[in-house]
């Protein structure tokens, strides 16, 4: 099950599709809710060499001071309990 990262500035705000925005812990818990046993968090990015390399390196620090993502999708993976 995938959804927009809330976390990421803009990125959840930018795709009219998605409804009602979802965290990490509430994507999680609304499939154990539904009777799922949650086997993995991802967050997905991807990008050119240059640009990820940076983000990993070098923009990680100030993501973190303003407690944003660049992972642009939030992914959980789950399995019938």
């Amino acid at each position: 099950l995938g959804t927009p990262n809330l976390y990421h500035p803009h990125r959840y705000f930018g795709d009219l599709t998605h409804v009602t925005p979802y965290k990490y812990e509430e994507l999680g818990a609304l499939l154990v809710l539904a009777g799922y046993r949650v086997t993995g968090f991802y967050r997905i990015y991807n990008d050119s060499f240059l640009r990820r390399a940076l983000r990993l390196h070098l923009g990680v620090w100030i993501h973190r001071w303003l407690s944003i993502d660049f992972a642009h999708t939030v992914m959980v993976e789950a399995v019938a309990a």
